[in-house]
């Protein structure tokens, strides 16, 4: 991501290539002030931590975000720890890789021997930095997995009650035997403990 301007008076943000020449906010008509934007620390994961020739700290250069690391030794004194992988591109879950070889931030740098590809869209890792998986993300897929639980629920047909449970084999039979031919469960695989309707 690159610099940004921030109106101090209504917060809106500018990137700075667009914002530079401005002498006023386009939105609410305060005034920039005339000092240059501080810059910022350029991350790192320390001295001795090399990179390679892919990896990078920009965010539109990240090939995969980290859900969760478990540390090494939870599972025995043999658990190396892991790191949760998720695509940027198709936004899946896609498996987990070894421990991170450095962390500064939101970010975790694993060995450049992990190569990683997504099996849903055939990403390819080549920036071994990732970026801890947006809130967004978080959000969309609680959203998604709700929808899915109530589409998928069955319901009444007659008053839409989840209130529902299966017909059992020994019931059909008893009813059966009892009214042979005119058996009214022997085709019906449900009942509605609502309305009492079976179908």
């Amino acid at each position: 991501m690159g610099k940004k301007i921030v109106c101090e008076s209504c917060g809106t943000i500018f990137p700075f290539e667009k914002a530079k020449d401005m002498t006023e906010c386009p939105v609410c008509g305060a005034a920039f002030d005339e000092e240059e934007p501080k810059q910022e620390k350029p991350l790192s994961f320390g001295e001795g931590v090399e990179l390679g020739p892919y990896d990078s700290f920009d965010e539109d250069k990240i090939d995969f975000w980290w859900e969760s690391i478990h540390e090494p030794g939870v599972y025995g004194e043999t658990d190396n720890g892991y790191t949760n992988l998720i695509c940027t591109q198709c936004k899946r879950v896609v498996g987990c890789t070894r421990y991170p070889i450095a962390k500064s931030g939101d970010y975790v740098l694993i060995d450049s021997k992990q190569n990683k590809t997504c099996k849903y869209c055939e990403n390819i890792m080549k920036n071994h930095i990732l970026l801890k998986r947006p809130e967004e993300w978080v959000a969309s897929r609680r959203k998604t997995s709700a929808v899915n639980v109530s589409e998928n629920t069955p319901k009444c047909p007659t008053c839409s009650s989840t209130n529902i449970r299966k017909l059992s084999a020994t019931s059909k039979l008893v009813d059966v035997a009892v009214w042979g031919v005119l058996s009214r469960k022997a085709h019906k695989q449900w009942h509605c403990d609502n309305c009492g309707s079976e179908w």
